[in-house]
């Protein structure tokens, strides 16, 4: 009787054994399920930030061409005007760009000289 207790508390024992087995197993199997998904999940997440981040640096360069674009022009334009002073006559073009001190005669432009 003493044997047919043990016996029967060992089955016992290996029936709670291969429950918490399976139930491990089954947790085992949620678990890379769930890692799965997270891998698909930050994939998608690269994929979408890349795509911006594309986007920002594409808007940043033509950014930057517009700026020296519109630098060069205006320089171009400060040459044209500077050119412009230089086909004066020599009494006009000094007045322009050194100045008169008589009140007729007010300094508008930028002195080139300096």
């Amino acid at each position: 009787m003493f044997f047919a207790g043990v016996k029967s508390w060992l089955e016992t024992l290996g029936g709670v054994a291969e429950e918490e087995k399976e139930e491990e197993e089954k947790k085992e199997k949620e678990d890379r399920a769930q890692e799965e998904v997270n891998v698909k999940v930050v994939k998608k997440v690269v994929l979408v930030l890349t795509e911006e981040l594309e986007v920002v640096l594409k808007e940043k360069k033509e950014k930057e061409v517009e700026e020296e674009e519109e630098e060069e022009e205006e320089k171009e334009e400060e040459e044209e005007e500077e050119e412009e002073v230089w086909k004066l006559k020599p009494v006009e073009r000094r007045l322009i760009t050194r100045g008169c001190s008589s009140p007729c005669h007010p300094r508008e432009s930028p002195d080139w000289t300096s």
